[in-house]
């Protein structure tokens, strides 16, 4: 017999993810494995404490870096305000402009589009460098918050920021998992 699972929609009820907003994402790796890359500590002044911390990027890390900056090149109507990319996921702000046009790029499209243009590339790379792994690098769909104000865009960027400075206390990292 086989099971069916049901995924919980986590998207606001009712809320139009096409029109104009500044959006919070979070898309995490299949399984939460840690393998966008590593997070190194660098010696730095006392009060440049979040700056100590580096990801020190996989190829497939790179890949994603290089497309996550290539989304406001895609949409003439899309802005990336701050993202960091952890060893297990990615968060980042995306802001939808209103446009001319009768509908801005809805948000799924744009997530999906970036996930799907990563897998494409990834597998290039393996094929080109005859690499044994799989390319399901992605855990279905993702999570978003709808950033409302300037004060909540204030604290999301800052805990973007300080995200990589806080990896040892981060639930997402797989050596806090019991």
């Amino acid at each position: 017999m086989t099971k069916t699972i049901t995924r919980k929609n986590n998207r606001l009820k009712g809320y139009d993810y096409s029109k104009a907003g500044i959006y919070f994402i979070t898309i995490c790796a299949k399984d939460h494995e840690s393998i966008f890359g590593e997070i190194i500590s660098q010696p730095v002044g006392d009060g440049l404490a979040p700056s100590r911390y580096k990801i020190k990027l996989t190829e497939l890390g790179q890949i994603i870096d290089a497309q996550w900056n290539d989304i406001s090149g895609q949409y003439n109507d899309v802005e990336i305000i701050e993202y960091v990319i952890m060893p297990n996921h990615i968060h980042g702000i995306i802001k939808i402009r209103a446009t001319a046009r009768v509908a801005p790029t809805g948000l799924g499209k744009i997530i999906g589009s970036f996930k799907s243009k990563c897998v494409n590339e990834y597998l290039q790379y393996i094929k080109n460098n005859e690499i044994n792994v799989f390319a399901d690098i992605w855990q279905k769909n993702y999570h978003d918050h709808v950033i409302r104000t300037s004060t909540s865009l204030k604290q999301v960027c800052k805990y973007i920021r300080t995200n990589l400075s806080t990896w040892s206390s981060d639930t997402e990292n797989p050596k806090n998992k019991n």
